[in-house]
């Protein structure tokens, strides 16, 4: 059985059909996770490196680049925290 397969069959149906799961299953594939262990690893360094990255780069500037930068890095470690609460308490 596949992992991707496996951690389908492990997480509710609920879970299953909302945005996060699709886009999760996405990054597993394009990463080519191939362990629940190592998918949890990948996980939590992201969000330390999006934590960190934000912390070091809080200070705004007079231009809005670095503001449009947080924000992504703000949305991805949002996202990735979604997946740590909803989807990985499962695995």
């Amino acid at each position: 059985m596949s992992l991707v397969k496996n951690i389908t069959s492990s997480v509710p149906e609920n879970v299953r059909n909302t945005q996060e799961f699709r886009v999760f299953v996405a990054i597993i594939r394009q990463k080519d996770l191939r362990s629940i262990i190592g998918i949890k690893a990948y996980v939590d360094s992201e969000i330390k490196n999006c934590q960190d990255w934000i912390n070091a780069n809080k200070t705004a500037n007079t231009s809005g680049t670095k503001n449009r930068w947080l924000s992504a890095h703000a949305s991805h470690l949002d996202f990735l925290r979604t997946v740590k609460s909803k989807i990985l308490k499962y695995l």
